[in-house]
């Protein structure tokens, strides 16, 4: 029975596409003489090997076969160093290193020596260095090694230029000639940086009877994007320099080439890899379901005001509310998490990472945890590696909370979460007048790595001012957890609430992952900040929210500091009692701060609503 299972799992042998093309490439650069062909051959070694073992033993078969056209000196050289290239590899590994990382130091070191192989010492250090920086520009983008057969922007550029050294060596009478021709096809697929290596190799390892014809392959590369200005510049290098009827048609042909040749017409084309996004890295569709949701809380939240008021307005305020709410409805995926580890796992598996697992966490604060099971990397990269790439990735601040080896394989559970240098300490309370209901309002609420504290304090008293300052409170809160800067928010506000009635509005939003305060002012009290004993007024003269079509909020920025104290308030609060509350306070919580506070207010018969909001930033 064991056995009939194994066969069923034996796959059977298939030869794919990619590996008759690895071939056909390997023949044609077996072909190539000078100092070139060891460049070449190396940059496609790595490319086979980094995609599939099929391809890597197509490809070396198939070079030994066209090496045999050659001296056997060369096919021995060439077995020598590509099974030395193999043994470097091997150590890399043994070492449990990323391999990713060491490739092009490696494919560097290995064909070095072919310099030796043509009596040209002074080609050793010159090989080593452009073949190190060409593979370091082919592993920039990553998405070759995922395609099902796929050639990345250095290796079809060198495919070309393959193409033109062997055809030079068929028709010598015009191998200069050739070569520049091949070697515009190379420029409209390599990037500048690409083609000036590869024109560096041939300048300085190839003997050209006319080098600043090379520049025209240069020009086209640079300049593909940009038709107009390729087109200009050719023609003025054909004024300048054309000697023969071969230039002329030679720049023209490029000229038009770039006119009318798009890259997505070539086969075996890259698609380019983006890089990853915050937006797409936390989901592009929960975020959009939670701020129509958001919306829609915005507009019923209206309707229900202007309902009391008989305002014609409510009905349709409740329609869009609706029509929102169904929106948010439809977009809900309950899969859109998985994509999202899909996307990272596939990024860290293109810099040849092997995740095993990976598990987000989202807090309710914004922050984020990461549990992830990986190999194929030395425990000193998961700090120098792992955590810069997961930062780019997720475009913020890390920190590697712990680390362990894993029981059943050879790698690593790490844990990592958000790099946050400041903790916030906050809670208020609020005391109503004597005689009416408390016509003020307070939240304090957590958006993503900001921690935001508001007070409201509609205009009068009772039930009316009561109603307009939770008004502006909830649509606040919406506006800004949806992604509405604070002073824009306001703004829209101040818009939507045209009435007879307004109210105050104090907000302080704490960015904890950059540490720094952003107060926004509209006719509210002063905000008082308590750094080394010292106490800082910060106010503003801007209207309240509903009085005029047009405001403008006071704003400020304030880098925090350790142990620092922000005291919001309402105008019931008055400042002796401010005072009396700083020679009191026992600093051991802040519930306890503000419970103080609030005995302080209790000892005398409120004339007005009494807010307040107390605020202590810790360093982590």
């Amino acid at each position: 029975m064991e056995k009939v299972i194994m066969e069923k799992m034996r796959k059977p042998f298939v030869i794919r596409s990619g590996d008759v093309w690895c071939a056909l490439f390997a023949l044609v650069l077996g072909s190539v003489q000078g100092l070139m062909e060891p460049i070449l051959v190396f940059l496609f070694l790595t490319h086979c090997y980094l995609r599939s073992t099929s391809e890597t033993i197509s490809m070396i078969l198939f070079l030994f076969i066209s090496l045999l056209t050659k001296d056997m000196m060369y096919l021995y050289f060439y077995a020598l160093g590509i099974a030395f290239y193999f043994v470097l590899i091997y150590l890399v590994k043994l070492s449990n290193r990323n391999v990713y990382q060491w490739i092009p130091l490696i494919n560097a070191i290995s064909a070095m020596p072919f310099a030796l192989l043509q009596y040209r010492s002074y080609g050793v250090f010159i090989i080593g260095s452009i073949v190190y920086a060409l593979t370091r520009e082919m592993l920039k983008e990553y998405s070759w090694i995922k395609q099902s057969f796929a050639l990345s922007n250095i290796i079809y550029g060198g495919m070309f230029i393959g193409a033109g050294l062997c055809a030079g060596e068929i028709f010598p009478s015009v191998s200069y000639n050739l070569l520049l021709v091949f070697l515009s096809g190379a420029a409209f697929f390599c990037h500048a940086r690409e083609m000036m290596l590869y024109v560096a190799a041939l300048f300085l390892l190839t003997a050209l009877p006319q080098p600043f014809w090379l520049l025209v392959a240069l020009l086209v590369s640079v300049f593909k994007e940009e038709k107009i200005v390729a087109v200009t510049l050719l023609g003025l290098f054909g004024i300048q320099y054309a000697e023969n009827l071969f230039h002329i048609i030679y720049l023209f042909v490029n000229a038009l080439c770039i006119v009318i040749i798009k890259k997505e017409m070539l086969p075996f084309v890259s698609e380019e890899t983006k890089p990853l996004s915050i937006s797409k890295s936390l989901s592009q569709d929960n975020l959009l379901r939670r701020q129509l949701q958001n919306y829609a809380s915005i507009f019923e939240s209206l309707h229900s005001y202007y309902e009391t008021m008989k305002n014609p307005h409510a009905e349709l305020l409740e329609s869009m509310a609706f029509a929102l709410q169904y929106q948010a409805d439809e977009l809900e995926h309950p899969m859109c998490g998985e994509e999202n580890k899909t996307r990272i796992i596939q990024a860290l598996e293109g810099y040849q990472f092997a995740v095993e697992n990976l598990h987000i966490e989202e807090f309710r604060d914004g922050s984020l945890r990461l549990h992830i099971t990986i190999s194929n990397l030395h425990k000193k990269e998961i700090c120098t590696t792992l955590k810069p790439l997961l930062e780019g990735l997720l475009q913020r601040k890390m920190k590697v909370i712990s680390v362990e080896d894993h029981r059943f394989s050879k790698g690593y559970d790490v844990v990592l979460q958000d790099n946050l240098p400041f903790e916030i300490e906050v809670d208020g309370d609020s005391l109503k007048n004597a005689s009416t209901t408390s016509g003020d309002a307070f939240s304090i609420f957590h958006f993503r790595q900001s921690l935001v504290c508001m007070i409201s304090d509609g205009m009068g008293n009772g039930e009316k001012a009561a109603q307009i300052s939770h008004l502006v409170s909830s649509i606040f809160q919406k506006m800004v957890v949806s992604g509405i800067p604070q002073d824009n928010a306001i703004r829209c506000i101040n818009k939507l609430m045209q009435s007879d009635t307004y109210a105050t509005l104090d907000v302080i939003c704490f960015n904890r992952s950059k540490g720094v305060a952003y107060l926004s002012k509209s006719a509210a009290c002063p905000t008082w900040l308590l750094r080394e004993h010292k106490l800082y007024e910060l106010s503003g003269s801007a209207l309240p929210v509903g009085i005029v079509s047009t405001i403008q909020p006071d704003c400020f920025e304030i880098e925090l500091q350790d142990k620092d104290e922000f005291i919001m308030m309402s105008d019931g609060v008055e400042m002796k009692e401010v005072y009396a509350w700083m020679r009191e306070r026992q600093e051991d919580s802040m519930k306890e701060d503000v419970e103080i506070f609030m005995d302080i207010l209790k000892r005398k018969l409120r004339k007005d609503d009494s807010t307040i909001i107390l605020a202590r930033v810790k360093e982590q």
